[in-house]
């Protein structure tokens, strides 16, 4: 089989990138702990396919840890923007869902069983 020339435009090359990243630093999750992630997910935002949503995937792990709500805005808004795209609502809906899945986190993890990472 031959090798294939493929063409890609800038913008295609710095989604595959970004992409790329995304997936490189968002931290692994154990089976506990992305089950916690899902629930919450689910329950607020009939929505668990975290590949989707990487900055969120951060965000929740960061929520479970430090089991407060983050300060940092941009992180929240970018996790709005892919949550949004995800599940097909506008980003004002999809932010006001974030933080009722920022709270169900933290009842979660001060609750019950220690998180296990």
């Amino acid at each position: 089989m031959g090798k294939k020339i493929v063409r890609l435009t800038e913008s295609d090359l710095v989604k595959l990138i970004n992409r790329v990243l995304d997936e490189q630093t968002a931290p692994p999750m154990g089976d506990n702990v992305k089950k916690m992630v899902e629930d919450c997910f689910m329950k607020n935002a009939e929505f668990k396919d975290l590949v989707k949503v990487p900055t969120c995937k951060a965000i929740a792990m960061e929520i479970l840890k430090t089991k407060e709500l983050p300060s940092d805005m941009s992180q929240g808004m970018k996790c709005a923007g892919e949550l949004a795209s995800a599940i097909g609502d506008d980003l004002f809906t999809a932010f006001g869902k974030l933080t009722s899945i920022g709270s169900c986190l933290i009842d979660k993890a001060t609750k019950g069983s220690p998180v296990m990472y």
